[in-house]
């Protein structure tokens, strides 16, 4: 028995009951905030909370959870479920939580992109990596990972925090950024004590892959960290039903894999965290970092670093360094305000697969082109769950035209804005 108290979103009265769930880690169920969460229930938090304990395969769900969130994707379970242990899909789990969340997620990123609030907005580089490198630290993003961060203050004097990590790969023919393929997004909606360890868990979690056309017109796309699909199994000696992973170049989905790289103990965020600054737990990024000039950043050290190590002209360098020193005008986002707004409340996404393993001959062919990176360190405790090799991203198969009739330029430093 977990004993919580909720904040009835738009109501001024508190309701207190038990709730009956399997915990799986120290997540704890905190009380939904009102103002921070206008677009949540207290009855989709609970059904929320136990997706999330589910995240690790496990199953907790209750049986009238897991019909509502099936009726909410219109996914039809087969009749073998009922004889393989109600086997959950968790790609319905993922597509359910997704569906829930998406017009809190979605308002908030309105906020945090609103032409209105960019004064408020702070924006600084995380890291960076090429194509084919490798991070010593294990982290699998590509590109310049540009940190979005809005505070809005709340009545009870602390702030709501939507932050996002924006992945903008690099250009492997002349060096520049390409939009980006990716956000990752952060919203606090829970209260509860701050900065604490744990506090992790009053944010929700989100992530979207963008796709851009040729005069860089967005869609937006979802994808969900497996598949359900039938497979033979040997030991029973017939097919079953099973949760595939989905081959990912970056394997994060919504909510299964963001909450586990915002835990404040593990390695790679120790490099944001100043000698003697007390850990902020809400936070991968610490307050510390966030107030250095962005030409002493990490993403920029190591960007204009790996400009370089490529031995690009020393001219295009500096045009770099003057675009990354200015990110409000050169790396805002095109069409991003607009199209949040046509989707808040649909489901009308693309549902990506796979990302397409390349043979040795795809590979070469294709290796300048966006979206087409190098995976893996084979025999090493570092390798990548998808194994050694070269991909292509799921997405560029959805960007008609792409390298057939228009091909993809940078859009720093020098595209048309």
């Amino acid at each position: 028995m977990v004993e919580s108290e909720y904040c009835e979103s738009g109501s001024g009265w508190r309701q207190r009951f038990l709730i009956v769930i399997v915990v799986i880690s120290s997540v704890y169920l905190p009380c939904l905030g009102s103002e921070l969460a206008p677009y949540l229930s207290s009855h989709q938090l609970t059904l929320i909370h136990e997706i999330l304990a589910a995240r690790n395969g496990s199953n907790p769900l209750g049986f009238e959870s897991i019909r509502e969130c099936y009726a909410l994707v219109k996914f039809v379970p087969p009749l073998a479920m009922n004889v393989e242990g109600g086997l959950v899909n968790l790609d319905a789990m993922e597509k359910c939580y997704q569906k829930l969340i998406q017009p809190q997620i979605f308002s908030d990123l309105r906020s945090l992109y609103a032409p209105e609030n960019e004064s408020r907005v702070s924006i600084t580089y995380g890291s960076f990596r090429a194509n084919d490198e490798y991070d010593e630290l294990g982290d699998l993003g590509f590109g310049l990972h540009l940190i979005r961060r809005l505070e809005l203050p709340q009545s009870n004097g602390e702030n709501k925090v939507v932050e996002v990590n924006e992945q903008w790969l690099q250009n492997p023919v002349d060096g520049g950024l390409f939009l980006p393929d990716e956000i990752r997004i952060k919203t606090l909606v829970f209260e509860g004590k701050r900065r604490v360890p744990g506090s992790e868990s009053l944010y929700l979690f989100d992530s979207l892959k963008l796709g851009w056309g040729a005069e860089n017109e967005l869609t937006l796309a979802r994808r969900t960290r497996s598949d359900f699909v039938r497979k033979y199994d040997a030991r029973r000696k017939r097919e079953i039903w099973t949760n595939e992973p989905k081959v990912m170049g970056v394997p994060v989905s919504s909510p299964f894999a963001c909450i586990n790289c915002h835990n404040g103990d593990i390695r790679r965020g120790k490099r944001f965290l100043a000698p003697g600054e007390i850990r902020d737990h809400e936070s991968m990024i610490q307050a510390s970092y966030r107030r250095l000039p962005l030409a002493e950043t990490l993403g920029y050290r190591k960007y204009i670093a790996a400009l370089e190590r490529q031995n690009r002209r020393p001219e295009f360098i500096a045009q770099v360094k003057e675009a990354l020193l200015h990110p409000e005008l050169t790396l805002t986002l095109p069409q991003i305000v607009e199209k949040l707004s046509e989707n808040t409340n649909t489901g009308n996404f693309l549902w990506l697969g796979s990302d397409l393993r390349l043979t040795p001959q795809q590979a070469e062919e294709q290796i300048g082109r966006r979206g087409v990176f190098g995976l893996g360190q084979p025999d090493t405790e570092d390798s990548h769950p998808a194994g050694a090799g070269h991909f292509r991203d799921a997405m560029e198969d959805e960007i008609f035209g792409s390298y057939i009739w228009w091909k993809p330029a940078s859009y720093l430093p020098s595209s048309k804005r």
